[in-house]
């Protein structure tokens, strides 16, 4: 994805039996790289927002972490055991093996769990919007603010159309800043 991740995805696809294609910053620009990243059959990435851009299409991914963030959301879907693997594992070539199979047989089970993720995100960025809002209000009583939003939704921009039938399929509601670390695999 990004430029710098260059020679070590020429060095995997060099190691890989089937084609496999880079697409990197350099080339692409962000809204081509997050079309590319939300037709992907499976995502294997070390960085954070490659996963964040393919979640709204539920494209199944493998965390090669050297980023927290990562482990993070692979941790709130329960992923963390099978699909997040440390960037300096000696054994990284055959977890990486093994994880890749695995998520092949699973990736539509994977895909509604991540899927089923992405409604706690959007109400915790709702919450934040609300926090923000109450902050001005207290510290600056004289900023003229529009008239507060009737629940979490209205403190978000417009959502693409990915992200507003993900939101209709999923169990909406069940998220509070507080409680969005448990489990999220319950998708109609």
């Amino acid at each position: 994805m990004e430029a710098l991740d260059y020679d070590p995805c020429v060095r995997l696809q060099n190691i890989l039996n089937t084609p496999a294609y880079i697409f990197n910053s350099e080339s692409y620009n962000g809204y081509e790289m997050a079309s590319v990243l939300r037709r992907l059959s499976m995502l294997v990435t070390s960085r954070y927002h490659a996963r964040e851009l393919s979640m709204p299409a539920g494209i199944p991914s493998i965390a090669i972490s050297i980023d927290e963030r990562l482990r993070n959301l692979l941790a709130e879907n329960g992923h963390l055991e099978d699909y997040y693997l440390e960037a300096d594992d000696c054994q990284l070539r055959e977890k990486l093996t093994i994880a890749m199979e695995k998520m092949w047989a699973n990736r539509k089970k994977v895909s509604k769990e991540n899927l089923a993720t992405i409604p706690g995100y959007l109400e915790l960025m709702g919450a934040m919007g609300a926090t923000f809002r109450n902050f001005v209000k207290k510290n600056f009583p004289l900023f003229p603010l529009p008239p507060e939003p009737k629940d979490w939704k209205g403190y978000l921009p417009p959502l693409c159309s990915d992200l507003s039938e993900v939101i209709n399929r999923c169990q909406v509601g069940r998220y509070t800043p507080q409680t969005r670390r448990g489990s999220a695999r319950n998708v109609e």
